[in-house]
């Protein structure tokens, strides 16, 4: 026997109780109402909608995952301090080993946190609304290339990518561009694309008047890819914010950033669910609460959001990505296994501490 049911019921009750859903409406609803944000990028008239739904999904996801992740984090760190404290002729009726009580209750835990994925994935796509026209994008990598400025007297920057595997037609590139302000506070810009076999090529022509995102058609064929920048007349010097470029594919839907941001969070919840139990063994609940959110922390400000085996290290840049209108990449092997030895950590830690400390179970 792996898990018993009353004990995964509990869990469950308790993950989800009242208050914390009567909490997500009123959030939800206030966002609903008053959360229209503007983008401070210039996008193009044709995409400001997209943009617009882009930023009401991403504050929903933001708000309300700041709210049930450390409701869900906290209760897990509560669980052992309540089996101490009077529970444990109730865990013991149950005649369950220890290893079945972990393991039910983080699994309670899990499906708990489950159901806040999909509720907050819910309550995103009802903010962010539908489009007629949908046009989905997904971040698919990055082609290199070197910080520039456009030089004084409209001379064009050139720079080579090589190119990625065969891509679904209809993909691009995003390039962030900045403005220093010289001769003037716009510039027109033009940006192109090609083959360098001369298979193909792309032109977009734009008026900036502050920094922008500009995204360009891949032309098919072979070799690298050949960008060229180029201010057309006086005005200010455009700058190349980043030194990549992102390439996008076509997506089916826009709605899959929030099925991105869902994996993201219950996998989150996953890991930080047994590390609270593995933490709340070993100390009080505040202060496995602060010493998960410490590690936490110091994961997101120091560790390479590439390091996908640590819990939620990409989130951050996932609703990054979503506030741009493009969904997230497909979350890689190496997230789900290392949420796996996360979560076998955790609840090791906890029985290790359950055994110390006695008592309970």
């Amino acid at each position: 026997m792996l898990a018993n049911r009353s004990l995964l019921l509990l869990a469950l009750r308790r993950a989800l109780h009242p208050g914390l859903g009567a909490a997500a409406l009123v959030l939800a609803g206030a966002l609903l109402l008053f959360g229209n944000g503007t983008s401070g990028l210039e996008v193009g008239a044709e995409n400001a909608s997209h943009i617009e739904r882009a930023l009401a999904r991403q504050a929903m996801w933001t708000a309300l995952t700041l709210l049930v992740a450390p409701v869900l984090a906290i209760g897990a760190a509560r669980v052992v301090g309540r089996w101490r404290a009077g529970e444990a002729a109730w865990l013991a009726a149950r005649a369950a080993p220890p290893r079945v009580t972990l393991t039910s209750t983080w699994l309670g835990l899990l499906a708990g946190a489950a159901v806040a994925s999909l509720g907050v994935a819910l309550a995103a796509e009802a903010g962010a609304g539908t489009d007629s026209t949908p046009r989905a994008l997904r971040a698919a990598g990055v082609l290199r290339a070197n910080p520039c400025e456009t030089p004084a007297g409209g001379a064009a920057v050139r720079w080579l990518s090589p190119a990625p595997d065969p891509f679904a037609p209809g993909s691009r590139a995003r390039l962030s561009l900045d403005l220093w302000a010289q001769s003037g506070p716009a510039a027109q810009v033009t940006l192109s694309v090609e083959r360098a076999d001369g298979g193909g090529r792309a032109v977009v022509e734009r008026r900036l008047a502050r920094a922008a995102i500009l995204e360009i058609d891949l032309p098919p064929g072979e070799g690298e890819l050949v960008f060229t920048l180029e201010r057309v007349g006086e005005g200010a010097s455009v700058v190349l914010e980043r030194p990549e470029l992102i390439l996008l594919v076509p997506a089916a839907s826009e709605r899959l950033a929030s099925v991105e941001l869902a994996c993201r969070l219950l996998l989150a919840l996953a890991c930080w669910t047994a590390l609270g139990l593995g933490f709340g063994a070993w100390m009080s609940a505040p202060g496995a609460v602060l010493v998960l959110a410490g590690a936490q922390a110091l994961v997101w400000l120091a560790a390479d959001p590439s390091q996908l085996w640590l819990p939620a290290v990409d989130l951050g840049a996932a609703l990054s990505w979503v506030g741009e209108g493009v969904v997230p990449p497909a979350l890689a092997p190496a997230a789900w296994l290392g949420s796996v030895a996360w979560v076998a950590l955790g609840l090791g830690v906890a029985r290790l501490g359950l055994a110390r400390g006695g008592g309970a179970v």
